[in-house]
């Protein structure tokens, strides 16, 4: 993918993280190693995502799959030390995509005829742990 393709993923994940953390959905610590955590609560949020990614696919909506794509790999990453690398690979990728991520907001406010609050350190956010080398 091209840096601003990835910018448009970012954004939409950055929308779906937001919610997610909102609804309680993804727990703060699911994406930060450095807070403490419930193993069990933490463990679920993977399966809790993999639902969410088969239901958007059932009803055809191929793109909010995409977008939260991230955070089932980020957490199933944090979660297992064995394919945290992996976790870190991808924010590297996904990172190339930070310049372009407020333009596709921006894009996808248009389309969707919502504006939201979100914030430069909102739309370059890298779950702590997975910060590149």
């Amino acid at each position: 993918m091209s840096d601003e393709e990835i910018g448009f993923i970012v954004a939409g994940s950055t929308i779906l993280r937001l919610n997610y953390i909102a609804e309680g959905t993804i727990p703060p610590e699911a994406l930060d190693l450095s807070l403490e955590r419930d193993d069990l609560e933490v463990d679920m949020v993977p399966v809790k995502l993999i639902s969410f990614i088969r239901e958007f696919q059932k009803m055809d909506q191929p793109i909010d799959a995409a977008f939260t794509m991230p955070w089932l790999h980020s957490t199933r990453a944090l979660s297992n030390h064995d394919i945290r690398v992996f976790g870190r690979e991808m924010w590297a990728e996904m990172s190339r995509g930070f310049p372009y991520a407020r333009m596709k907001l921006n894009e996808i406010e248009e389309m969707s005829f919502k504006t939201r609050e979100i914030s430069d350190e909102d739309l370059t956010f890298i779950p702590i742990g997975l910060e590149p080398s």
